[in-house]
């Protein structure tokens, strides 16, 4: 199935079981200005492949899509989501130096991933640079704007990778704060390494 029946049966589905719910719209700063939008969900379709690809043990193809994706004539090449891709993929190939560019396109995206950062950060912690580790959980906060579903994701990530007191303390705000988020924060602080 490709992304765009994908899409058109996401929406039936929307508009069917939830009549009240408005009609999605691309956000400005999609780089839209050289793209039509079959281009882009042809381009993330393209992403998709690139990942079943990897999980079919075809590293070198996805990598050649990947690469295409990113390309600097390509309508995704800012988008978060294939230069995270490419760079996991180069990483795995030991290639991770070479794939920082893509990390930091990611990073830098209108539209970002919560993925990117956590990789920054993955990163910041194999350096032994736990400021930076930090540092990129901030930028995280800031970027999604405190958004209250990042709460859990980032406590969990604090308390999975070794950082208790950072856990503790968005647990805290959490709690405090965010009603209908209490169990889910809770829960991500109970996170096991």
């Amino acid at each position: 199935m490709n992304a765009i029946k994908r899409i058109d049966d996401l929406g039936a589905y929307t508009a069917k079981h939830y009549p009240s719910v408005p009609r999605l719209a691309l956000k400005p700063g999609l780089h839209l200005s050289q793209a039509t939008h079959g281009q882009l969900l042809s381009a993330y379709d393209d992403v998709f492949k690139a990942m079943q690809l990897e999980a079919d043990n075809q590293p070198g193809e996805a990598l050649k899509l990947l690469s295409r994706l990113t390309a600097r004539n390509s309508p995704v090449a800012q988008h978060a989501l294939p230069n995270l891709r490419l760079y996991e993929l180069m990483r795995r190939m030991n290639k991770e130096r070479e794939g920082l560019s893509y990390l930091s396109r990611s990073l830098e995206s209108p539209e970002p991933v919560l993925d990117a950062f956590k990789q920054m950060a993955l990163l910041n912690k194999r350096n032994g640079d736990r400021t930076a580790v930090l540092r990129t959980g901030e930028m995280a906060m800031a970027k999604f704007k405190k958004a209250p579903a990042l709460y859990p994701e980032l406590i969990a990530f604090y308390s999975t990778e070794g950082y208790p007191e950072q856990a503790r303390e968005l647990l805290n705000s959490c709690t405090l704060t965010m009603v209908e988020y209490r169990e889910a924060c809770n829960k991500a602080f109970q996170a096991k390494p």
